[in-house]
């Protein structure tokens, strides 16, 4: 009888039993070895965390220093440029100054050469008059 008593009552005690381990699996994979504590769990996730943001902060230095010395070049650049067209500027004033005292002068010698132009003009007339007056005598 208690062969049979235990065959009979067998798939209910195996009930209670794989109840009772499921109940407790996780105390017993704690003790086990075979899952990790809460308080190991995040002490895990607070490592990973602070190696993401220790990563990150690595990555913020170095995108500052690109920038910085990126900002640096593009600085120098600008006051090179400035600079270049500052003495492109006073290059072209200069230029500017000849050549409007060039137009003077031009303009002084185009007066000048009007008078002669007109003192030439009268004084042809007056020898073709001496020259016509020669040929009629």
């Amino acid at each position: 009888m208690t062969k049979e008593f235990f065959l009979e009552f067998l798939p209910y005690i195996s009930t209670l039993i794989t109840g009772i381990i499921v109940w407790y699996r996780d105390k017993i994979a704690t003790k086990l070895g075979w899952k990790k504590t809460s308080k190991e769990v995040d002490s895990i996730t607070i490592d990973n965390i602070q190696k993401n943001l220790d990563l990150y902060q690595e990555i913020l230095d170095d995108m500052d220093g690109r920038y910085k010395n990126r900002v640096k070049e593009i600085e120098q650049y600008f006051e090179h440029s400035i600079s270049k067209l500052q003495i492109d500027l006073q290059s072209l004033y200069e230029f500017k100054k000849k050549l409007l005292k060039i137009n003077k002068e031009q303009k002084q010698l185009i007066i000048s050469l009007q008078k002669s132009l007109t003192y030439y003009k009268e004084n042809c007339k007056c020898l073709e008059i001496i020259n016509a007056e020669q040929v009629n005598n």
